[in-house]
């Protein structure tokens, strides 16, 4: 078994996610915002914008956080079948534990189960 968010739930497409931020639900729970949008499909993407942390290692370490993060809890939460398209934005401070993180994470995948149904 692999320790990785597979491939086929990465969201890579531009043009699926300039739609998720035009047509797409806001969430956010204190410095975690997550987009999404109803779909037949699940993908979801990652960010830390550069101009809250200009270091490209603060960036890197907080999107492997919310990756492995979202990795844990997504099948509990969401169930064995997700549906939809969600896009996680990072907006707290470099020093955020993973533990932080990973409770913001629970949080907003809550929120979001609940407002798919």
């Amino acid at each position: 078994m692999s320790n990785s968010l597979p491939k086929k739930i990465r969201l890579c497409d531009n043009l699926l996610i300039e739609t998720l931020f035009q047509k797409g639900e806001k969430f956010q729970k204190e410095s975690l915002i997550c987009k999404y949008l109803e779909s037949v499909n699940f993908q979801v993407g990652f960010s830390a914008p550069k101009k809250r942390f200009p270091r490209a290692v603060d960036r890197n370490q907080i999107k492997r956080h919310l990756r492995e993060s979202f990795r844990l809890h997504y099948k509990e939460i969401l169930g064995e079948s997700p549906k939809g398209y969600g896009y996680f934005i990072f907006m707290g401070s470099v020093n955020t534990s993973f533990k932080e993180t990973e409770e913001l994470m629970k949080e907003v995948l809550t929120y979001w189960k609940a407002s798919l149904s």
